[in-house]
């Protein structure tokens, strides 16, 4: 009879994940070879566990009838029973979840949690991950809603309770402070307010900026419903995907125990991640007066950059939380880079101050983070916006021209206003949404993006925003990288120039100039060595660079990057404070969760 028993939990098991897999009308091949992992799993711990089963689920999906039957095996225990039909029938209540969005939101991330531990974490997890799309979807709430609160308490109930025999995996887990963790996100949540709906003016030509005119990028505001419509199946939908089937992973992440971060870790990071296109080698009056000593040490050999993120001092941060004006200094060494001092608010440190040290590195990690992501990384989204609308209206779409830059504008357009417009935008950072980490308001989110398009006149760090007509030109592998594409798609690109009717261009060229920085006059275009960097400038920003700074970006810890800091910035004289003090929980989930759905590169 146990025997019996075990078997028909783990058949119906199996049955759910191949009723997720189906979720979308097939079965992929990695999702097959996932449910013939887990059947041969059960197969070696049951000879007669049936197999037949399972590849018949390959073929077509599990029956209604069956998913049904599934869940009352799994939830035989009365107080999980109890709980999981309540979550189904005020999520059908709702309208827009039935029974079927419920299973396949908390199967996605059931699934690892069961191979992990054991059958009852996987239901919780499943049950928590499959509220978090309620997070998502629903937008007219005042507090955290009824189906929350109801999966929440159980958790914690749960967790105290003898009857579930899970002592020492909650232990090892750390479980109920997890989901704390999350019941803190909620509740932050509820307290916000709304923001103001940004709304730009449609017009068929790239429009400025109401909040910001001159001081941004044209936006595109007139989208064909069809390319938005697909915007939303192909990016949306991953998003979602990522929401619903990783909040309990990135909990994960978010408590647990980081790398150490030491400074051969941060000479690592600013040599070979995307943080080392901040790197340059001129100085301002400031800095020499900040570093003067180091500057009076320096050999005739020494190669001396800086990172420089003072910008950041004009920005506004949420209650508790801070940021600061920085600036790292580094030696040029075979190696790559040798940290010599960070500045905090023009007070420089050293890495022989303990605890202040700890504290600048962390703060130049910060600076870099916010600068990348609300600076720098939007000149490889924005700009390039008005050469897709204005080649469509300008150039024949069978013109070489225009398919070279078709083939290189899927979605953009959709994914840029989304990113400018939507109330429920990473950059718009609403605490309404569990998925923003920025460290203050969104208009100082923007003011990042709006301080790398200007610039700052005089420091050599802020230059302004020019369409690029040559490669990137700063230090490390990444930099090298870039180049070596760029070369490449330059020869291409100058074969297409050299047999295209060059005065046709006039007219798009002059429009183009007008509205992005640095694009050559109708006049420039005419020469065709011109016309090919444009050409592969627009190629290389928003493919290769764009791809590449997201995949690398991408692969950086968030606890290495953290966009808010819970801790003073140093002064010389600081307590000493452990890693879980410089930063929460809640933030790095938040922040985890937007690694995973916008930041992680995906093929569509």
């Amino acid at each position: 009879m146990v025997k019996e028993s075990a078997q028909q939990v783990a058949i119906s098991s199996v049955l759910l994940a191949a009723s997720v897999a189906w979720a979308d009308g097939v079965v992929q091949l990695n999702e097959k070879n996932k449910l013939i992992e887990m059947a041969k799993r059960e197969q070696e711990l049951d000879p007669n566990f049936p197999f037949d089963k399972v590849t018949t689920w390959l073929s077509k999906p599990p029956s209604e009838q069956e998913v049904d039957a599934a869940l009352a095996v799994l939830s035989q225990d009365s107080k999980s029973s109890e709980y999981i039909v309540r979550a189904q029938s005020i999520a059908e209540a709702h309208g827009s979840l039935g029974i079927n969005a419920i299973i396949g939101s908390g199967i996605i991330a059931f699934l690892p949690v069961w191979l992990v531990f054991s059958l009852v974490p996987g239901i919780i997890t499943g049950i928590t991950v499959a509220t978090s799309l309620k997070l998502y979807s629903s937008t007219n709430f005042k507090g955290i809603s009824s189906e929350e609160e109801t999966v929440l308490n159980w958790l914690s109930e749960s967790l105290n309770e003898e009857g579930y025999d899970l002592q020492s995996r909650i232990k090892n887990s750390n479980w109920k402070n997890k989901i704390e963790t999350l019941r803190t996100v909620m509740d932050e949540r509820s307290m916000a307010s709304r923001q103001e709906k940004w709304v730009p003016p449609k017009d068929t030509k790239p429009v400025q900026c109401p909040q910001y005119p001159e001081r941004m990028p044209p936006s595109v505001t007139d989208i064909a419903d069809s390319e938005y419509q697909e915007f939303r199946s192909k990016i949306v939908k991953r998003y979602m995907q990522a929401l619903i089937g990783e909040t309990w992973s990135s909990l994960e992440v978010a408590h647990n125990l980081p790398q150490s971060l030491d400074d051969e870790l941060l000479n690592d990071i600013y040599w070979n991640s995307p943080f080392s296109r901040f790197l340059t080698s001129e100085f301002t009056d400031n800095d020499l007066t900040i570093f003067q000593t180091f500057f009076e040490q320096k050999s005739s050999e020494d190669i001396l950059y800086k990172i420089d993120h003072s910008h950041l001092k004009d920005q506004k941060t949420y209650p508790g939380v801070y940021i600061a004006s920085v600036i790292g200094l580094f030696r040029l060494i075979d190696e790559g880079l040798q940290v010599v001092s960070i500045s905090i608010n023009d007070k420089s440190f050293t890495p022989n101050q303990g605890e202040s040290w700890e504290r600048a590195r962390l703060f130049l990690l910060q600076g870099s983070s916010l600068s990348l992501v609300g600076g720098v990384h939007a000149s490889l989204h924005f700009p390039t916006d008005s050469v897709i609308a204005i080649t469509r209206q300008y150039i024949p779409e069978n013109n070489p021209i225009a398919k070279i830059i078709e083939a290189h504008s899927y979605l953009q357009l959709p994914l840029n206003y989304g990113v400018r417009w939507s109330p429920r935008s990473y950059a718009h950072n609403s605490p309404r949404e569990i998925y923003t980490a920025f460290p203050g308001p969104r208009e100082d989110v923007f003011h990042g993006f709006m301080t790398y398009y200007e610039g700052i006149e005089g420091n050599s760090a802020y230059p302004n925003y020019q369409f690029p007509l040559s490669p990137p030109e700063f230090p490390g592998p990444y930099c090298k990288a870039l180049k070596q594409y760029y070369d490449v798609i330059l020869e291409f690109c100058r074969t297409v120039a050299n047999q295209s009717d060059l005065n046709n261009l006039v007219q798009w060229a002059d429009e183009l100039n007008a509205l992005v920085p640095g694009f050559p006059s109708g006049k420039e275009i005419t020469d065709s060595e011109i016309l090919a960097r444009v050409l592969t400038g627009y190629i290389h920003s928003v493919s290769v660079w764009h791809y590449l700074e997201h995949t690398l970006y991408s692969r950086l810890p968030v606890h290495h990057n953290p966009h808010r800091i819970r801790v003073e910035p140093p002064t010389g004289n600081d307590l000493k404070t452990e890693w879980w003090q410089r930063t929460r929980h809640t933030d790095l989930f938040r922040q985890e969760i937007a690694r995973r759905m916008f930041y992680e590169s995906h093929t569509v």
